[in-house]
């Protein structure tokens, strides 16, 4: 059976000094000590309700000050011959004081959202509180005069009561008398046939363990112990202008992390024929793969701090469209991949449209190191720098990447990214920086019903420009525009969506590109 104890430990060692218990097994919340140290002023709790209780230390006595109630009441505070504590008694939470002489109860605080965590000055003076406003919460501070406290039977209950509409639509009453009081049986939980609990979909391609989002669609299963995740679907690969079927297994349970995965789809390419002029060519493309990797979690304080390590081993199948003027002198390959992820950035909130500051870095080598001859690699440095923004929760970001590409019997797909409106281009080297700076237009809170609800619109100024080498040809890429999109929740969906459009300027070509944006914001759910 549970037994809730009130544990008092030694600040400085952590040793256990004493321990205390009430008969009926209450619930301890909120203590804190008493001016002289022999007291400790507490809510408790049970199914009756919370209520105010005092335990005294050298007798292990506890007193109750207030009977049972449903009323919401926390943070008790004692101060001479008044013990302070936040309490809902009108339908808002305000500072109240208990007189511990006469035993009345006083509103000493009356705020328009909500009053919490009182704390009184040495002298009894003055007193400071939480004051919650539409921007948050601000520390407030206020004379103490007895004299405009309102006794409690003088405060009236603006509360509205919800539940009693919800409580009679309900068909269910609960009867403790008719719960059965049995025993289940204990079986042995066997991990293995408990691998897949599908669980949601989104109408994106979703990289669980590289936190990548992309055009496409997934089906997501985890199971209940956490330890094994499952993602299938459909990508799209906007550099490429092609889509592949998928399937990733992750399993943590064990320390590495093991990934297998498969994927099937179509892969396309370019050259340049003897007249000068470009051409594709595409192919089916099979991949099994399976990794180990160390997820490394070095959070602390503000600071989101991650390194993951990953070694892939990938066998590779080809089959060359017969539309294509090539074919493969191998139709399969082994690569081997090694990536290394690194991100530092602090929390942000959630009107923060970036990280205040952060760094991402990523390091990619793939590899055919079992080929005899004709072997394949690509070489990728990616970072990511984030800055704030001239005013209140807008934002930089800014892009900087390299790839060197050796095409041998095998291509692999590129890396990093090309500028906004460049699809796959042919290099050996390719550098690449961007520059985006994001900012919120305004709030509109519209909404159609429950169909949907419009939170924030926000445009995105960007600026791309790559370098890219071949055959000591050099080839130059610019990119500018403007994205303007809105934060939004669709029917039932609970994570927030973002669809928009995006302008693209092409300074060379001195013309203009459009795209549909869509995303879905999953980070927003922790």
């Amino acid at each position: 059976e549970n037994k809730y104890y009130l544990q008092i430990l030694d600040s400085e060692t952590g040793k256990k000094i004493n321990k205390f218990s009430t008969p009926d097994n209450l619930f301890f919340m909120t203590p804190s000590w008493s001016e002289n140290d022999k007291k400790i002023v507490m809510i408790v709790l049970s199914e009756n309700g919370k209520r105010i209780a005092v335990l005294n230390i050298e007798s292990e006595e506890i007193s109750y000050l207030t009977p049972f109630s449903f009323i919401e009441i926390s943070k008790p505070v004692m101060f001479k011959d008044y013990i302070f504590f936040t309490g809902a008694y009108s339908g808002i939470d305000n500072i109240y004081a208990f007189n511990l002489k006469n035993h009345q109860i006083y509103q000493v605080t009356s705020v328009k959202f909500g009053a919490t965590n009182a704390a009184i000055s040495p002298d009894g003076e003055k007193m400071i509180f939480s004051n919650y406003t539409a921007n948050g919460f601000e520390i407030v501070e206020i004379n103490i005069n007895q004299n405009e406290w309102v006794s409690l039977k003088n405060v009236v209950d603006n509360s509205i009561k919800l539940y009693e509409k919800l409580a009679k639509k309900e068909d269910v009453v609960i009867d403790k008398k008719i719960i059965p009081d049995k025993k289940y049986e204990t079986k042995k939980y066997q991990k293995w046939k408990h691998l897949f609990d599908f669980h949601s979909w989104a109408p994106l391609s979703i990289d669980v363990n590289n936190t990548e989002i992309k055009p496409g669609v997934s089906l997501m299963s985890q199971n209940k112990l956490s330890t094994a995740f499952t993602t299938l679907g459909y990508e799209y690969d906007i550099n490429e202008e092609v889509g592949k079927y998928y399937l990733n297994f992750s399993y943590q349970g064990w320390y590495p992390v093991i990934d297998v995965s498969f994927d099937y789809g179509k892969r396309k390419q370019f050259y340049t024929d003897s007249l000068e002029k470009k051409n594709s060519f595409s192919w089916h493309e099979t991949n099994i793969k399976t990794g180990i990797g160390l997820p490394l979690n070095l959070s602390k304080n503000k600071y989101f701090r991650g390194l993951r390590p990953k070694i892939n081993l990938t066998q590779i199948y080809l089959d060359m469209d017969d539309s294509s003027p090539f074919n493969f002198v191998q139709n399969s390959a082994l690569s081997l991949d090694y990536s290394l992820l690194f991100y530092n950035q602090i929390k942000s909130s959630y009107r923060d449209l970036y990280t205040k500051w952060g760094q991402i870095l990523k390091l990619i080598f793939r590899n055919t190191p079992f080929q005899s001859s004709n072997k394949s690699s690509i070489t990728a440095i990616e970072t990511y720098f984030y800055l704030p923004g001239f005013v209140k929760h807008n934002g930089f970001k800014l892009y900087g990447a390299y790839q060197n590409k050796i095409d041998g019997n095998y291509k692999f797909s590129d890396e990093i990214n090309y500028p906004r409106g460049y699809t796959q281009q042919n290099n050996e080297d390719l550098y690449s920086f961007s520059v985006n700076y994001k900012f919120p237009l305004f709030y509109p809170d519209f909404n159609i019903g429950s169909i949907l609800y419009l939170k924030r619109i926000k445009t995105n100024l960007f600026f791309d420009y790559a370098i890219g080498e071949n055959n000591n040809i050099y080839s130059y890429y610019k990119s500018t525009g403007i994205e303007l999109s809105g934060d939004f929740h669709l029917l039932s969906f609970i994570a927030p969506m973002d669809f928009g459009i995006r302008a693209i300027y092409l300074p060379d070509t001195q013309s203009f590109e459009y795209e549909f944006l869509f995303a879905v914001n999953f980070d927003a759910l922790y």
